[in-house]
C-alpha cells in the first residue's frame, strides 16, 4: 500500500488443487499408445491498485488438458510419433461479490513428427501441425478464435569433428499471414576437449487475445513480435567438467511490452538484447557444481533506454552433496537492478537487485517413499520483480511422497 494507496491493505492468500496422470502401453515391440491428463482448479484473492482500498476482488480459474499419443518405430529408418491434445483455461474475476467477468480459452493440436535416420548420426525431422484457438468471453471479444497451420523440418548431423544442425518452420496464422522461422548452428572440435560453436535463428510470436482485446488492457492494434538471434560460443571439456562461454545478440522488431501506469500492451518498434555469458559443471569428490553468469545490455534502439524488467547481470550457483543418507543441496540465485514505471503514474523507477538462497534436502525412507525439506528465500530477502509487487518471504515446504 505505500507504493499503491488505493488497494486493500488485507491479508491475500490462494488455494489450488489439481491432479495428473499418465498411462501408457506397449502393444507390439517398438510401438506404444498413452494418455496424458491434467485438471488444476484455482482460487486467489487479489488488490487493485486503482480501485478503492475496500474492494474485494479474487480469481477463479479452472485449468485442464489431455493428450492421446503414439510412438511408432516402423523401421529402424523411421520413427514416428502421433498425438492430438486439448486444453482448456476457464477464469471468471468478481469484484466485491459482483457478477463476475468471464473468459474461456481452449487450444486443440494435432501433431505429427517423423524421424529419420538417413546413417548413423544423420537424422532428418518432418512435421506438420494444426492449431485451433478458440475464445469466449462476457466481455464479448470480436474474435471467436485462429488456426494455425505449421510445417516444419529439420537436420541433425555430423561429419568427422563437424556438427550440423539446420531447421525451418513455416506457419500460417488466420488472423497474422504467414510466418517464417528458422535456425543454422555449426559446431567444430577442435580436439577432444575443445569446440567451438555458431548459432544464428528467427523467432516470430503472435499476440494472445488477451493482449488484444482484454477490457481496458487490450491493444487490438498489437503486431506480432519478431527477432533474429546470433551466437558464437567455446567450450572446455575434461573428465566431469565441463566450461562454455558465449556471446549473443537478438535484434527485436516489434517487441511487446506492457508498461504502467495504463497497462497496454504496445509495441516497441526496434529492440536489441547485446550479452556474454559463461556457464560451468561439474564434481568435485562428492559435491556436483554449476554455475552460470549472464551480462547483458537490453536496450530500446530508437530511445537507447534500458528494456523494462531486464537485468543486466544475473547468475547463480548450485552445489549438491550426500549427507548421512540425505541428497542436501544450496542454492543462490543473484540478479542486478533494472528499470521499471511505478505502478502508480508511470514514472521511471529502479528495481533494486537481489540476492536469494534456497536450500534442499531428500532422503529414501525405503518402500518407494521418500521425504523432502525445502527452504525458500532463507534470509528473508525483500524485492521486487515488478514494480508494486512483492514476492514471498521465507518459506519452508515438507513432503511426504511414494513413487513407484
Amino acid at each position: 500500500t505505500r507504493q499503491a494507496p488505493n488497494a486493500n491493505p488485507d491479508g491475500d492468500g490462494y488455494r489450488n488443487q489439481s491432479v495428473s496422470g499418465q498411462v501408457s502401453q506397449r502393444i507390439a515391440k517398438g510401438h506404444e499408445v498413452g494418455l496424458r491428463a491434467y485438471q488444476n482448479n484455482g482460487q486467489v484473492d487479489f488488490d487493485n491498485a486503482f480501485g478503492v482500498s475496500s474492494d474485494i476482488n479474487r480469481a477463479q480459474n479452472s485449468v485442464s488438458n489431455f493428450a492421446l499419443y503414439a510412438n511408432n518405430r516402423w523401421s529402424a529408418f523411421w520413427n514416428s510419433r502421433l498425438s492430438v491434445s486439448q486444453g482448456s483455461d476457464k477464469g471468471k474475476n468478481f469484484t466485491n461479490g459482483a457478477t463476475p467477468t468471464r473468459t474461456d480459452s481452449q487450444n486443440t493440436q494435432w501433431q505429427w513428427q517423423n524421424d529419420f535416420t538417413l546413417a548413423p548420426d544423420h537424422v532428418v525431422t518432418a512435421g506438420v501441425e494444426r492449431l485451433f484457438q478458440r475464445v469466449q468471453s462476457s466481455t464479448n471479444y470480436p474474435v471467436r478464435g485462429r488456426d494455425v497451420r505449421t510445417l516444419q523440418l529439420a537436420y541433425n548431423g555430423r561429419v568427422a569433428a563437424h556438427q550440423l544442425q539446420a531447421s525451418v518452420r513455416d506457419d500460417n496464422y488466420s488472423d497474422f499471414g504467414r510466418a517464417d522461422s528458422w535456425l543454422a548452428g555449426y559446431g567444430y572440435d577442435i580436439n577432444p576437449n575443445w569446440k567451438v560453436t555458431a548459432m544464428r535463428s528467427s523467432a516470430f510470436t503472435a499476440p494472445t487475445f488477451n493482449q488484444l482485446f482484454f477490457p481496458a488492457f487490450g491493444n487490438p492494434n498489437l503486431q506480432p513480435e519478431k527477432s533474429r538471434s546470433s551466437e558464437v560460443g567455446l567450450q572446455y571439456a575434461v573428465g566431469p567438467h565441463l566450461l562454455r562461454v558465449a556471446a549473443y545478440r537478438t535484434v527485436y522488431r516489434n517487441l511487446i511490452d506492457t508498461p504502467a501506469p495504463t497497462f497496454l500492451p504496445l509495441n516497441v518498434a526496434s529492440a536489441r538484447v547485446d550479452g556474454t555469458e559463461a556457464s560451468y559443471t561439474g564434481q568435485f569428490h562428492h559435491w556436483a557444481w554449476r554455475a552460470s553468469l549472464t551480462v547483458q545490455d537490453p536496450v530500446n534502439s530508437v530511445t537507447g533506454a534500458q528494456l523494462r524488467r531486464r537485468g543486466k547481470t544475473f547468475g547463480n550457483i548450485v552445489v549438491n552433496t550426500r549427507v548421512s543418507g540425505w541428497r542436501t543441496g544450496a542454492e543462490l540465485n543473484v540478479t542486478g537492478t533494472r528499470v521499471d514505471n511505478t505502478i502508480v503514474g508511470g514514472t521511471p523507477v529502479t528495481l533494486g537487485g537481489y540476492k536469494v538462497m534456497n536450500l534442499s534436502a531428500r532422503r529414501e525412507l525405503g518402500g518407494n517413499t521418500f521425504v523432502a525439506v525445502r527452504l525458500e528465500n532463507l534470509f528473508d530477502e525483500k524485492y521486487q520483480l515488478a514494480h508494486g509487487f512483492n514476492v514471498p518471504g521465507r518459506g519452508l515446504f515438507v513432503s511426504l511422497g511414494w513413487q513407484q
